[in-house]
């Protein structure tokens, strides 16, 4: 307790100098914030997997079940960088690009985040059946694969709504149920399962840890998507979402065509 106690005050003296350094130099911006917090998630996740594949006290099986579990993490990472534009990216296009008229009212683009939700409670109990039947049929990377194809196809579809709405034309709200909807297929073949698999690819040292370490994906994917999503602001929307759906659609792939090195580091877990 007082170990981590006393590493707690460190961090937070740390972070108040940052802090405070930025406000003597005015740079306390939106921006400044932003960029620090997106270094700092992903020198924490570098340092934290470093910790633990250097470690000596895990064993040679452990070792390289982490090794396997890097590659999911980067798929995961790469997933929520695309998936979690729904609030930023997808939201504003909503707002401004979406006709949102049923029978004289005009609803607000919020409501358009409920969908996501809906999809997933729906969603849930069947991909968690579909999982059970197929049993080890279909293994961890084949489904992070699955996911990011769904993904990109997402994108994919959404530059489609995007070109349709160039020139000022609103477009169904349809456009993006379509979006949510496949956005969700891709959530339920990787989200759960990468609950699944941290726990069977943890060493016994950093059981607990690990589960952490597997939301740390969507933070680093997050923020790097944060990043990313500035260049919509400069690219044309068709451009955007086309370039980064094809992109996610090609890692997808990619990760079908390394599964059987991934299922061999991953040492009898499937």
């Amino acid at each position: 307790r007082r170990r981590a106690l006393t590493r707690i005050g460190v961090a937070s003296v740390v972070v108040l100098a940052v802090l405070l350094v930025l406000l003597l130099a005015g740079w306390f911006t939106v921006d400044a914030v932003v960029n620090l917090l997106t270094v700092v998630t992903v020198l924490v996740t570098v340092g934290y997997f470093a910790r633990i594949l250097t470690d000596r006290e895990i064993s040679g099986t452990e070792r390289s079940r982490m090794k396997a579990y890097v590659w999911l993490f980067l798929f995961a990472a790469a997933f929520w960088l695309i998936y979690d534009q729904a609030g930023s990216v997808l939201n504003i296009f909503a707002a401004d690009q979406t006709d949102r008229s049923v029978g004289g009212f005009t609803f607000p683009a919020s409501w358009l985040q409920s969908v996501n939700p809906i999809l997933i409670i729906i969603g849930a109990p069947l991909a968690a059946a579909l999982w059970l039947k197929l049993g080890h049929r279909v293994s961890t990377p084949t489904k992070f694969a699955v996911g990011l194809v769904l993904n990109g196809l997402s994108f994919v579809l959404m530059a489609a709504a995007a070109r349709a709405a160039v020139g000022g034309d609103l477009v169904s709200p349809l456009w993006l149920v379509a979006v949510y909807a496949i956005q969700v297929a891709g959530e339920l073949s990787l989200s759960p399962v990468g609950l699944s698999a941290t726990t069977k690819l943890a060493p016994v040292k950093y059981a607990s840890q690990m589960l952490g370490l597997w939301f740390l994906a969507t933070a680093v994917g997050d923020a790097i998507g944060g990043q990313v999503a500035r260049l919509a602001e400069t690219w044309s929307q068709p451009v955007y979402f086309l370039t980064f759906g094809l992109a996610s659609v090609l890692l997808g792939v990619a990760a079908v065509m390394f599964t059987r090195q991934i299922r061999h580091l991953m040492a009898g877990i499937h």
